[in-house]
C-alpha cells in the first residue's frame, strides 16, 4: 500500500516526454517545486480533462510516473499541462 501526502501544494507544470507503450509519463515540475513520490496531478489540455497522472519518480526539476488508467479520458501528449490543485 503507497502513503499519499494529505496537503498537496498547488503546483502547475507540463507534460514533457510520453511513452504510451510503457505508459511513462515525464513532467517538468521536480522536488525543488514541492513534488513528491505519491503526489496526483491533473492532466489537462485547453482546458480538457485528460486525467490522472501518479507520480512515481521524483528529480530536482522533472517528475515521472504513470497515468491511472480508471481515471484517464485519452493518454496526455507531450505540451498537455498539469496541476495538483484541480
Amino acid at each position: 500500500m503507497r502513503l499519499v501526502p494529505r496537503d498537496m501544494p498547488a503546483i502547475r507544470g507540463k507534460v514533457i516526454g510520453v511513452d504510451a507503450e510503457l505508459d511513462i509519463v515525464l513532467v517538468s515540475v521536480g522536488s525543488e517545486d514541492g513534488v513528491e513520490v505519491g503526489y496526483t496531478m491533473t492532466v489537462y489540455d485547453a482546458g480538457d480533462y485528460v486525467g490522472k497522472f501518479l507520480v512515481e519518480k521524483v528529480g530536482p526539476d522533472w517528475a515521472a510516473g504513470h497515468m491511472d488508467e480508471a481515471l484517464e479520458k485519452r493518454f496526455p501528449v507531450k505540451g498537455n499541462l498539469t496541476a495538483t490543485d484541480l
